[in-house]
């Protein structure tokens, strides 16, 4: 009888609901070092991305014997989606794996990161009852899109992250806090029993932006996850004029997108 082994099998959370994503992704992968077009994962019933047929892992998916082959590598992992629901990523994970494997942290020695999160492009459909803080933003020192930055949104106790498109554009999506103070027992005639929209919560914003230290695995692909997430903390400029802060605030107002700008711009300007 022969035995195989599936050596890699990676699963997605969305960032936005911290549920699985169930199908619906392009997922490929190569052995970090090589290139694209790599192996294509295939979606196995429970909603992990799978592969055979990997360069190197031969032994593992057809071991011989009883002892289990010590093969091993570091894998670069591709994520698209065409929907346009979340950004494209790439990874690092580690290869052979027992279980969906975690994501590679750029540092030496190795450390792993076990949830593998997708953060929302900014075409994403808003669902009901979610909150958007969107933003164009751009390098104050070249007026150059800020692809790929960090932004925090801290509001309600909660801290959402989300990451810029490579034209700069980012939406950090999130569930609207709950709401304070009293509600009325009754909602106002032609409300459709919404709240009303007058509730609103502060929020703080914080930018991470180092181009210089991402990785980007394979010319022409987006720098890998765990370096975006990992950039070191960047300044905000809320006014033309004024000095850049480590943080922005603003309000957030139900049932209306929250867009940010330095003031006297459509962008956010970040940077020195």
């Amino acid at each position: 009888m022969i035995r195989t082994y599936t050596p890699l099998g990676v699963r997605f959370w969305d960032a936005l609901t911290r549920a699985p994503i169930a199908g619906g992704l392009g997922v490929t992968a190569w052995p970090l070092g090589d290139g694209p077009p790599g192996v294509r994962a295939y979606l196995t019933p429970s909603g992990v991305y799978a592969f055979r047929g990997l360069r190197g892992m031969r032994r593992v998916e057809y071991p011989v014997g009883t002892a289990p082959p010590s093969d091993s590598a570091v894998f670069v992992i591709r994520v698209e989606d065409r929907s346009g629901v979340w950004l494209p990523a790439t990874m690092l994970v580690p290869a052979p794996h027992t279980g969906p494997a975690r994501m590679l942290l750029e540092q030496s020695p190795w450390d792993t990161f076990p949830t593998i999160y997708l953060f929302s492009a900014p075409s994403r459909p808003v669902p009901t009852g979610t909150a958007s803080v969107r933003a164009t933003l751009v390098e104050h020192a070249t007026g150059e899109p800020a692809a790929h930055t960090r932004v925090d949104v801290a509001v309600g106790g909660t801290v959402w992250p989300g990451i810029a498109a490579g034209n700069g554009n980012v939406a950090v999506l999130f569930p609207f806090p709950v709401f304070q103070g009293a509600v009325p027992a009754s909602f106002p005639a032609g409300g459709q029993g919404q709240p009303p929209m007058g509730q609103s919560w502060p929020v703080t914003v914080t930018v991470r932006y180092q181009p210089g230290a991402l990785h980007r695995p394979a010319p022409g692909q987006v720098p890998t996850l765990a370096g975006i997430l990992a950039q070191a903390p960047a300044r905000i400029r809320p006014t033309r004029a004024g000095a850049p802060q480590a943080r922005l605030d603003a309000e957030l107002y139900f049932g209306r997108e929250l867009v940010l700008a330095t003031q006297g711009y459509s962008v956010l300007r970040i940077g020195t």
